[in-house]
């Protein structure tokens, strides 16, 4: 599960990045509208979320590290 969700999270930050990339593009700069501040923070929600499942996965890892050694 937590490789599962290291890749969605790792899917979902690669493809806004690349969406963001093709949109500051000097030739697609004619025909993109601004965009909405709802489509904007949205983005960024997505960012922080696909961020935080990244700290989240290694705080688990590394709290599943230290027990699992605290045992043996």
């Amino acid at each position: 599960m937590m490789l599962l969700a290291a890749f969605g999270a790792a899917l979902n930050l690669f493809i806004l990045w690349h969406v963001r990339r093709l949109r500051a593009r000097p030739a697609a700069q004619w025909r993109i509208a601004p965009l909405s501040a709802g489509k904007l923070r949205s983005e960024r929600v997505q960012i922080v979320l696909g961020v935080l499942t990244f700290v989240c996965l290694a705080a688990e890892s590394i709290a599943h590290s230290m027990m699992h050694h605290l045992h043996h």
